[in-house]
């Protein structure tokens, strides 16, 4: 600490004063968690949305630089590739709220999704939802294009 001129006293703070302020920090930061996780159910499905769109995305890719079809299975109970054990299973808190393929309104289990090597796909709608949030992600039939709505 540095010293004042005339009287020698150091100026600073005392142990007192810095025990205080550290226990009111410490209770503020035990408060801020349950503040977040009452925020966080409803991001839940915008990264579900995000993390399919890219595995879409990829499958697409994959169709055009190998040259042959791939097809993708999507549930309720998660996404992979037809034929393959690994399933990606949703986020806890997010739920399949429709599904269907591009030519059919009526809402599926499960629907497989192809993409062709020429970038086309057979479509896809999906809609995800966790609260009081709800995100789509459209696969485009003609082009494969693959948007998201977050």
């Amino acid at each position: 600490m540095s010293q004042t001129g005339n009287t020698g006293q150091q100026s600073g703070f005392t142990l007192l004063e810095l025990i205080v302020v550290l226990t009111i920090s410490g209770i503020l930061l035990a408060l801020t968690p349950p503040l977040f996780s009452s925020i966080m159910p409803e991001y839940r499905a915008a990264g579900a949305s995000k993390k399919l769109t890219s595995y879409l995305l990829r499958a697409r890719h994959e169709a055009i630089v190998e040259g042959k079809i791939i097809s993708v299975s999507i549930s309720s109970a998660g996404y992979g590739r037809q034929g393959s054990n690994k399933i990606q299973q949703w986020p806890t808190q997010v739920i399949l709220k429709h599904l269907s393929e591009v030519w059919v309104e009526e809402n599926r289990e499960e629907i497989i999704l192809k993409f062709f090597p020429d970038g086309s796909s057979s479509g896809a709608r999906i809609r995800l939802a966790s609260g009081t949030r709800s995100v789509s992600v459209l696969v485009n039939w003609l082009t494969g294009q693959v948007v998201s709505n977050e």
